[in-house]
């Protein structure tokens, strides 16, 4: 699989995550299924940051990257409390 077809396969699980939540307004119960989903988002995309060269950068002597996690950071946190509340 190339990088465009891995791009798109995460936009489509993004988008069904947003469906769930959507969904989870009149079937509660899809509200756990929404948390551990947006969770496993989070660990995969995580994985991107041990797995894909080149991605760190040393700006003044200190390891960084494009900081493309940082939305998904926000996944975590409300999958987390999705998961909890349930």
């Amino acid at each position: 699989m190339g990088v465009q077809a891995v791009s798109n396969a995460i936009g489509v699980i993004e988008i069904i995550i947003a469906f769930l939540l959507i969904f989870s307004v009149k079937f509660a119960f899809l509200k756990r299924y929404a948390g551990v989903a947006m969770t496993i988002t989070f660990l995969v995309t995580l994985s991107y940051l041990f797995t894909t060269p080149g991605i760190w950068k040393i700006v003044d002597g200190i390891p960084v990257t494009d900081f493309f996690i940082l939305k998904d950071v926000m996944f975590l946190g409300f999958g987390l409390t999705l998961f909890q509340n349930n």
